[in-house]
């Protein structure tokens, strides 16, 4: 190495670096809720910017953030040795995890049904495959301030609550009711814009059912797998049971619309 090449690298390495992604370009950190950022590289100052706009309402009003928002958290998962997924077929929980995580961070378009019991990691599975498609939808954003973002993660019961509160606003005189996060109508509307819609549905198996309630979902999950839209779902459940409680149609609905993957 020259003298000349050896004081433009110490140059370089005490340039100061982006506290966002540290000098790589790229977003690579849960930094997000440091408002006080001096330094950023274009595209995390872009990021954060949009970002923030969807924190406070702008994209979509009255929706809730996540708690990750790492654009790469999904290219960082790792098998937890906390997991508590049993071995099977020859494989250690471990690398049943990594089997999985391989399948997800290289299908981030596709939908997932997964099946399995309580602490194996469903949710961070789910949460990280969430936050990429999040980060690549907000970078293409046009801005427009009528453009919504085509990707939501929510409860169950959150949903199906708004649904019937929507449903029955007529009754008591309430027009602050708003209309639901998900619609039917909002799925054909945004494959009709051109965008593919994006739903990520928590802890479906535990929303007491009703006839209405087995219907609002059927006709969301319905219109996803008409529009070629993404849907990612968890469950505590076996499939047989799932489907046994929910009905065979809705699992049939859920099969074709999503990879089905059974962690028991």
């Amino acid at each position: 190495m020259t003298k000349e090449q050896f004081l433009a690298e110490r140059v370089e390495q005490q340039k100061p670096k982006c506290v966002m992604c540290h000098g790589s370009g790229t977003v690579d950190h849960n930094a997000f809720g440091d408002t006080n950022i001096k330094i950023a590289c274009s595209q995390c100052a872009d990021f954060e910017f949009r970002l923030d706009l969807f924190c406070r309402g702008f994209f979509n009003p009255k929706y809730v953030m996540p708690r990750y928002w790492d654009a790469v958290y999904l290219n960082r998962l790792q098998p937890s040795e906390k997991s508590k997924l049993e071995p099977k077929s020859g494989l250690t929980g471990l690398e049943r995890q990594a089997r999985l995580i391989n399948k997800i961070v290289s299908n981030p378009d596709q939908g997932f049904a997964l099946f399995g019991p309580p602490q194996i990691g469903k949710t961070m599975w789910t949460v990280g495959l969430y936050a990429k498609v999040l980060y690549k939808e907000l970078m293409s954003a046009d801005m427009k301030p009528g453009y919504r973002v085509p990707v939501r993660r929510l409860a169950s019961k959150v949903l199906l609550d708004q649904h019937q509160a929507f449903a029955m606003r007529g009754n008591f005189d309430d027009d602050a009711v708003l209309e639901p996060d998900v619609t039917r109508e909002g799925i054909i509307r945004c494959y009709e814009n051109g965008s593919k819609y994006r739903l990520f549905l928590e802890e479906i198996d535990k929303v007491k059912e009703t006839e209405a309630r087995r219907a609002t979902m059927f006709e969301i999950l319905d219109a996803l797998h008409g529009c070629m839209g993404q849907f990612v779902m968890t469950s505590n459940l076996t499939p047989e049971v799932f489907a046994a409680q929910m009905g065979g149609d809705f699992m049939h609905r859920i099969k074709s619309t999503a990879e089905v993957i059974d962690l028991f």
